[in-house]
């Protein structure tokens, strides 16, 4: 199974692909609101993309649509090996 993430911004346009990410953490419900985590390096494409206004996740598998939301809330982690967001 090939999941593919992208990120989306506020029109709902697909402007990076997540490559580089640390743990991806998906909570599917079905005709509920689902949930995500994704934690990856500060200084990627992805998470640049991930600051703007509106932005969201776009997550396919085998190119079936598993999930698209857009990002609550921000943490800023820092690690000794690496900064994260």
């Amino acid at each position: 199974m090939a999941h593919r993430i992208q990120v989306r911004n506020a029109s709902r346009q697909l402007v990076a692909q997540v490559d580089d990410f640390q743990e991806l953490r998906l909570g599917l419900l079905f005709n509920r609101v689902s949930t995500w985590r994704l934690v990856l390096p500060l200084g990627s494409a992805a998470a640049t993309a991930l600051k703007a206004s509106g932005a969201g996740l776009y997550v396919t598998s085998d190119e079936t649509l598993l999930l698209s939301g857009p990002l609550d809330e921000r943490e800023r982690v820092y690690d000794e090996r690496a900064g994260s967001l």
